[in-house]
């Protein structure tokens, strides 16, 4: 026997004892045949749920620990700034989903209209904490239906199918984990080629009242690249694009949209008189706070498993 491997025995760390303990069948048939079976007690007091209890228990210490470690100045106060931020975003998003439902919107995805896409990235990399999110124009082509063969198309409505829009606008082209082609609208005015990409109504931030003077045919990259100064000389003109609004325009008459309008104009005050609004390096406390409860989140329910 070498010297080494006679060291590593009589010094060395045992091996790790696992259970491999599950209730097979067979086992929990046993236990309902049996007066004072309990197939639950059985797990509990197993030595594998022991062993996956004082894992979870070691996990939450390191989180708490984690978590503990994340001294935030004002933290109260800036918990209240995020939490306003995470409202604001869900109206916004309530009130979008009500303007860009098919039944107000359809009429106006007309061809060459200018609109304002949101390009927020939605992989996860980058978290947004600002009460704008980023944006791009592009110009419409068309609109299509979406068929689901799952439903009767013959006893549904127009309003209540779904729809994407093709836009051409500024688009960067990338790969996916899979290696599947992805097209990604980005900022106006960063680098990427103008593509025709299609997006869900849910994308869309605003439409234009401007319908652009460009040719109809884009096959031509040059004609592409045309099509979007036209848009970069409106925002010039007009940086907002001149939205169409929603109530005059659109001729939308929701009593839940005039309710959440007035809940968000409520919440802008709210913003406007918030003290931590003007607070030095405050996007990058608000990521801090953010992965902080995002490991609240993770320690709750890790209890709830234990």
């Amino acid at each position: 026997m070498e010297p080494a491997v006679a060291k590593s025995m009589l010094k060395g760390s045992a091996d790790s004892l696992n259970s491999a303990f599950h209730l097979s069948y067979n086992m929990l048939l046993n236990q309902l045949r049996s007066e004072d079976g309990d197939p639950e007690n059985l797990l509990r007091n197993s030595f594998f749920q022991f062993q996956a209890d004082r894992a979870i228990e070691k996990q939450i210490k390191s989180l708490q620990e984690e978590s503990n470690s994340m001294v935030i100045e004002e933290e109260e106060s800036l918990k209240n700034y995020y939490n306003l931020i995470l409202q604001y975003k869900s109206l916004k998003k309530d009130i979008r989903e009500i303007v860009f439902s098919p039944k107000y919107c359809l009429p106006f995805l007309v061809p060459k209209r200018a609109v304002c896409l949101d390009c927020t990235n939605d992989d996860g990399e980058s978290q947004s904490f600002s009460i704008e999110d980023q944006d791009t124009w592009g110009v419409i082509m068309k609109f299509n239906k979406v068929k689901n063969l799952s439903e009767d198309d013959d006893n549904r409505r127009p309003e209540d199918a779904n729809y994407t829009v093709d836009v051409l606008a500024r688009c960067l082209v990338g790969r996916d984990g899979a290696g599947k082609k992805k097209i990604r609208p980005v900022p106006f005015k960063e680098r990427g080629e103008p593509i025709v990409v299609s997006v869900p109504l849910s994308q869309i931030k605003s439409l234009s009242s401007a319908i652009m003077n460009i040719p109809k045919d884009y096959l031509q990259l040059e004609a592409r690249e045309n099509a979007l100064k036209k848009v970069s000389e409106l925002l010039s003109r007009h940086p907002d694009g001149i939205p169409l609004d929603p109530e005059v325009d659109m001729k939308i008459q929701s009593s839940s949209y005039e309710k959440t309008v007035r809940r968000l104009e409520a919440l802008e005050n709210l913003f406007k008189k918030h003290k931590i609004a003007k607070s030095p390096l405050i996007a990058q406390k608000l990521k801090v706070l953010h992965m902080k409860e995002e490991l609240t989140t993770k320690i709750k329910s890790l209890k709830k498993a234990v």
